[in-house]
């Protein structure tokens, strides 16, 4: 059991996420992060703000424009409170960041 200073951050390289929530959320449980951090989520940005995984909410994020797959991705349980830092990119190739301060 986690005291109330614990945090659970999970970062996953996903690999493509457009059918993996299910399976993400099972390998998940029962200890649910407080924090997702996906990589490689091969989505453009309209089809990541439709992904939906319970009791987390969209925090940054970046969908790559001009090239196939990649990206990153963070979501933050919805009992957590903070920020999120909304990066700009420069030569999207070269980095993927999304970040958070809890």
């Amino acid at each position: 059991m986690l005291d109330s200073k614990s945090i659970i951050i999970l970062h996953q390289n996903i690999c493509g996420l457009k059918r993996k929530t299910n399976e993400l959320l099972s390998a998940m449980s029962p200890d649910l992060p407080h924090v997702l951090c996906l990589s490689k989520h091969h989505l453009k940005r309209t089809e990541l703000e439709q992904i939906n995984i319970n009791d987390y909410r969209l925090g940054a994020s970046y969908c790559r424009q001009a090239v196939k797959k990649g990206g990153t991705y963070t979501k933050r349980s919805n009992n957590t409170t903070g920020n999120y830092m909304r990066p700009t990119w420069k030569e999207p190739l070269h980095i993927k960041v999304c970040g958070s301060m809890l």
